[in-house]
């Protein structure tokens, strides 16, 4: 698995709420981090979140075609202070 890690926080992306873009979280230290099964898709979430807050009509489905895509350039985001990082998962008690 892999995760979207703050260099200088050691914090992560935390897994988004629905009806919230990915775009509007920033790192945490309390929340899950958003877990990917492979690099690609990081990639695309990281390059995504650095461009900013990412919005669509109110009205708008994921699924629908939308030429309103806003977004919001957030300057504190930096590429060089962020990573993607490969998570290994371990099982620490199995509870029966």
């Amino acid at each position: 698995m892999y995760a979207i890690r703050q260099k200088s926080t050691g914090f992560y992306l935390p897994q988004y709420r629905r009806r919230r873009s990915p775009t509007h979280t920033e790192p945490s230290e309390t929340e899950p981090p958003r877990l990917f099964e492979s690099v690609g898709p990081a990639k695309k979430a990281l390059n995504w979140w650095l461009l900013g807050w990412t919005s669509l009509p109110a009205d708008t489905r994921l699924s629908d075609w939308c030429d309103e895509i806003t977004t919001k350039k957030l300057p504190h985001r930096k590429t060089e202070d962020m990573q993607i990082v490969r998570l290994k998962m371990v099982v620490a008690e199995v509870i029966t």
